[in-house]
């Protein structure tokens, strides 16, 4: 059994898959299966008992054959019934293969599935403690739970499967199926699984990379090692997947140190880090590579410091104040991206979430000089021309 939860979770969404027909358990497939089986008979880990008119469960061929194809092999038991409750929500939501724990537009539509009687494929599971944590099916469980099922299918994994193993079958599951994880992600858990030992042959496989892909993976954990090495692990891994790729090409610890710094300060807006980059790796001293970067430094602090003036807004140019509140509102409240429930889940790392902080924030400075010239503004009404009647607005620059 194993000792903790696995890292790096997963969470599936595999379609319904037609019923097959009821399988052997593997565990009893051989010698050494039968002895593992036997181990379990005598396990002490209880199970609640479903009730006699359960509904047989709905075995898949597929995840069979997926946990006997695995080297070494998964051996399992499945496929079972358990309740629900069984399930230890927290645990299996940490474990997944995926940036987001669950896409809500995905579990509604599982919902929808299950209300229309279709059938799903059992859920993948091992045991931790009297509960199961999650290996694939997390988005199913959550349509289930939200349906008030009382009991779902499940096959459950050997007691002795390594924690490495999991892991491994926990990314592997999202790529056979759901919704495609961005590939920048995949690289990560690639470069998380290289870490733990695996083969490059076997990662490409499982996570369906290419050998540039893989190389890439390899490239980024070399320079986390360096970083952790360097006391910047925390730095390192607060930028996104591609620009540690970047930092990592440099091979030179101090201007290793001086560019992590550099990209964690100041937000490197549009292209050019990575022939930027490159032009630095060319500089034979690591005093010149070093020079470089600083020089950079200065520039985008510069160039920062000029958007930000350029983006304020002028109080006195402004004619209109709630037409311009109402089309900066409008600008935001059209864009799937600022709605709150969703908002969250976008960003995957710290340097994600300050620049998306930082747009937002510009964005409340306009707003809020907007506000201070609608209350500073004289209304239209209270002014006349001699007769009156409201003066005729003068155009401006606006």
């Amino acid at each position: 059994m194993l000792k903790g939860s696995a890292a790096n979770p997963s969470d599936p969404n595999q379609p319904p898959a037609t019923p097959v027909k009821t399988v052997t358990p593997a565990s009893n497939k051989s010698p050494k299966g039968q002895a593992r089986a036997a181990r379990k008979a005598a396990s002490p880990v209880p199970r609640k008992v479903v009730a006699t008119n359960a509904p047989t469960p709905v075995c898949s061929e597929d995840i069979e054959n997926w946990l006997n194809s695995q080297d070494p092999p998964v051996a399992f038991e499945g496929c079972v019934t358990i309740m629900l409750g069984e399930i230890n929500e927290e645990e299996s939501q940490k474990n997944q293969a995926r940036p987001e724990a669950l896409d809500v537009e995905t579990v509604d539509k599982y919902i929808q599935m299950i209300i229309n009687g279709e059938k799903f494929p059992p859920l993948v599971v091992y045991r931790q403690a009297k509960r199961y944590v999650i290996i694939d099916g997390n988005h199913r469980y959550a349509a289930a739970k939200r349906r008030g099922v009382k009991s779902i299918e499940v096959y459950i994994v050997a007691d002795d499967t390594s924690s490495d193993a999991i892991f491994l079958l926990t990314g592997a599951a999202n790529v056979r199926h759901g919704k495609p994880v961005p590939t920048a992600w995949l690289q990560h858990l690639a470069a998380a699984a290289l870490a733990r030992g695996f083969t490059i042959e076997v990662v490409a496989k499982q996570f369906g990379l290419n050998k540039k892909q893989i190389a890439d993976a390899q490239k980024i954990e070399k320079g986390r090692r360096r970083a952790d090495r360097l006391g910047l692990v925390k730095l390192f891994n607060a930028l996104n997947f591609t620009t540690q790729g970047y930092v990592s090409a440099l091979t030179l610890d101090r201007p290793f140190d001086t560019m992590l710094r550099l990209l964690n300060d100041l937000p490197w807006r549009g292209a050019g880090l990575a022939s930027f980059v490159t032009e630095v790796k060319k500089m034979s001293s690591e005093n010149d590579q070093i020079d470089a970067i600083r020089q950079k430094r200065k520039e985008l602090d510069a160039s920062e410091k000029a958007r930000k003036v350029k983006g304020r807004v002028n109080v006195n140019t402004l004619t209109d104040p709630i037409g311009q509140i109402n089309s900066t509102l409008g600008k935001i409240m059209k864009g799937q991206y600022f709605q709150p429930d969703r908002f969250p889940r976008l960003y995957l790392t710290d340097q994600d979430r300050s620049e998306v902080m930082q747009r937002l924030y510009d964005a409340a400075d306009r707003l809020l000089a907007c506000v201070d010239a609608l209350k500073n503004a004289t209304p239209p009404s209270t002014v006349t021309n001699g007769n009156g009647k409201p003066p005729t607005p003068t155009p401006t620059n606006a």
